[in-house]
C-alpha cells in the first residue's frame, strides 16, 4: 500500500482509498543452516538476526532488519542494519553495513540511502575501505517512473555528479541518463575520468530489438583489473579504444 501510494506508476490501476487496522510482524532466526540447505543451498542469515514490521491505522509503516550476517555464495553483507518507513509522506530507506562482498569486489562502511514520493525516487551509496590510498566512493541518482500511452512502466534516471576513488586516485563522475522500459536500457554519455584516464559508455541494448551500446576508453590503466579481480594476474600497461556490444533480434510475443 505505501509503495502504491508514493509510486503509483508502478502500478497499471490507479490507487484506491484504503483502511488499515494495527499489525505487527517479528521474527527472530536461530541456527537456521539446515532448513535454508534444504530451501536455498548457499544462503545464510546468521543467528539472532531480527527483522520487524509495523503498520498503524493512519497507514504509517516502518520495518527493520538487523543481522551480523547475511549471505548467499561467496556474497554476504556483515552487521546488516537496514530502517525503512513512510513517516514524513514519502518511503525513506537507509541501510549500513560494515562489509559488503560481491564475489572478488569487497567495500566496507557502506551506507545506502533510498527516498521515492509521487513517482520520483532518489538513491546515494558510499563506501570507505579506510585504507593508507584512498579506496572509497558516493554514487547519487535520481529518477522518476512514467507510462506511455501504451501503459508501458518505465524508468528515467540521471547519474548525479559522483567520485570513486581507487588507490589514491580520483575518478569523476559525470552527469548522465539512463532510460529503463521493459528489456531495453539507454544509456547517454556516462563519462568517468581521472587526469588523462577516460572511459564512456553511450548507446543501448535490448533483447527485442536492434541496438549497439558503445564502449569507449583512452590511456586506461588496466592495471587496476589487479585490485578489481583481487589477484594480481601480472596486467600492466594502458588501453586505448572502442569496443560494441549489438543486441540481439528476436520475434517479440
Amino acid at each position: 500500500a505505501t509503495v502504491e501510494k508514493e509510486l503509483p506508476s508502478r502500478f497499471k490501476q490507479k490507487p484506491q482509498s484504503r483502511e488499515y487496522d494495527n499489525y505487527s510482524i517479528n521474527v527472530n532466526f536461530h541456527d537456521t543452516r539446515d532448513i535454508l540447505s534444504l530451501l536455498k543451498p548457499g544462503l545464510y542469515i546468521a543467528d539472532s538476526t531480527t527483522v520487524s514490521l509495523n503498520m498503524a491505522q493512519d497507514g504509517l509503516v516502518s520495518g527493520k532488519v538487523r543481522s551480523q550476517r547475511i549471505a548467499l555464495g561467496n556474497k554476504y553483507l556483515k552487521d546488516l542494519n537496514l530502517s525503512v518507513d513512510n513517516k514524513d509522506g514519502s518511503i525513506n530507506g537507509t541501510m549500513r553495513s560494515s562489509e559488503l562482498s560481491l564475489g572478488p569486489l569487497s567495500m566496507k562502511s557502506n551506507a545506502f540511502v533510498l527516498y521515492a514520493d509521487d513517482n520520483r525516487l532518489g538513491v546515494g551509496y558510499s563506501y570507505d575501505n579506510e585504507t593508507e590510498k584512498e579506496n572509497k566512493g558516493e554514487i547519487f541518482l535520481t529518477g522518476i517512473l512514467e507510462r506511455d500511452l501504451r501503459d508501458s512502466l518505465s524508468l528515467g534516471a540521471q547519474t548525479l555528479p559522483s567520485n570513486i576513488y581507487y588507490n589514491g586516485d580520483a575518478w569523476a563522475i559525470k552527469p548522465a541518463t539512463l532510460k529503463i522500459k521493459g528489456s531495453d536500457i539507454s544509456i547517454e554519455n556516462l563519462v568517468a575520468e581521472c587526469g588523462e584516464q577516460f572511459i564512456s559508455v553511450t548507446g543501448g541494448i535490448s533483447s527485442t530489438r536492434k541496438d549497439t551500446l558503445n564502449l569507449s576508453m583512452s590511456k586506461f590503466d588496466i592495471s587496476l583489473l589487479n585490485g578489481i579481480l583481487n589477484t594480481n594476474y601480472g596486467i600492466k600497461g594502458f588501453a586505448s579504444g572502442e569496443a560494441f556490444v549489438h543486441s540481439p533480434m528476436k520475434n517479440g510475443p
